[in-house]
């Protein structure tokens, strides 16, 4: 996950199986993920670096998988992170591929009115 440095970040979690949550232990920030439920949080990263991201919910056999990192970059690092990323998106979408057209209803034009 990339985000730029100094800019509140709100984030919607929803599980699809079991209880999750995600932890961000330089932040002190947990948010529980629930299979029904859409629950939230926002945070604001102040200094640039590389910070993991974790599971704390035993959440099954595959709970030590669970790992990401957060990557905090200036603005204008983040722009140019971003430009070649929407680059290499547009390069990678195949129109026909119908089981890439996934998300939840929040992402939807309809719940947008």
């Amino acid at each position: 996950m990339y985000i730029p440095e100094n800019t509140p970040v709100f984030i919607k979690l929803k599980s699809k199986d079991v209880i999750h949550s995600f932890y961000l232990p330089n932040f002190r920030t947990k948010q529980d993920a629930f299979p029904g439920a859409v629950t939230q949080l926002w945070f604001q990263g102040t200094r640039t670096g590389d910070f993991e991201i974790g599971c704390a919910q035993h959440c099954g056999v595959s709970h030590y998988k669970m790992r990401g990192f957060l990557h905090i970059r200036s603005k204008a690092e983040f722009e140019a992170w971003l430009k070649s990323e929407e680059t290499a998106a547009k390069l990678r979408y195949d129109e026909k591929d119908e089981d890439a057209h996934w998300g939840w209803d929040f992402w939807s034009a309809e719940s947008k009115s």
